[in-house]
């Protein structure tokens, strides 16, 4: 399900094979720039670099945003809009 999520996701929006790449490995694999960097052997900055053109062809300005756009066909309004307020810990 998530997988063809971000396929047609990535196609509506023209993302680059790397930048599908790091989304794939930021949405599926729940990795982080660091991890995304290490084993593509890029830096940290050119892992933020693609995230920064990711969010600016997207519309978005963070990833919440982005995984909000990408899930939200497929989701009920209530989940998609807990995308949009503040998290907020009862910790």
């Amino acid at each position: 399900m998530y997988q063809s999520a971000l396929t047609q996701f990535s196609h509506e929006h023209q993302l680059t094979p790397r930048e599908q790449e790091i989304l794939h490995r930021m949405v599926i694999a729940g990795m982080t720039n660091k991890e995304i960097a290490e084993l593509m052997v890029i830096s940290d900055k050119t892992v933020k670099n693609h995230i920064a053109n990711m969010y600016a062809k997207c519309g978005v300005g963070n990833f919440r945003q982005l995984i909000a756009m990408i899930f939200s066909r497929e989701a009920s309004p209530e989940w998609t809009e807990s995308f949009s307020t503040p998290f907020v810990s009862n910790w």
